[in-house]
């Protein structure tokens, strides 16, 4: 009788949990989940997606233009020690 008590109480509340869940007033989600696109927060994330882009893609050009640099330095280099080398009366 004991375990047929607990059974019929843990229904009854599950029951019970049920019904007040199903009349809980419905989640409103935020202007970025609906695609507001006037709002100032969806603005806002727009704008920080596009500056972490731009600050990404300098770096990379800048570290490009950074490994061109030393290479037009060493090819220069180059040419000068074996213009150096060359005897210059023939």
């Amino acid at each position: 009788m004991d375990r047929n008590l607990k059974t019929r109480i843990s229904l009854v509340s599950a029951a019970l949990l049920t019904g007040w869940l199903s009349f809980a007033p419905v989640a409103a989600a935020c202007s970025v989940c609906f695609g507001n696109q006037e709002d100032p927060m969806v603005q806002g994330a727009a704008n920080g997606v596009l500056l972490m882009v731009i600050v990404t893609y300098g770096m990379l050009l800048g570290m490009g233009a950074l490994v061109a640099t030393w290479f037009v330095r060493a090819r220069r280099m180059r040419a000068g020690d074996s213009a150096a080398q060359t005897p210059a009366d023939n």
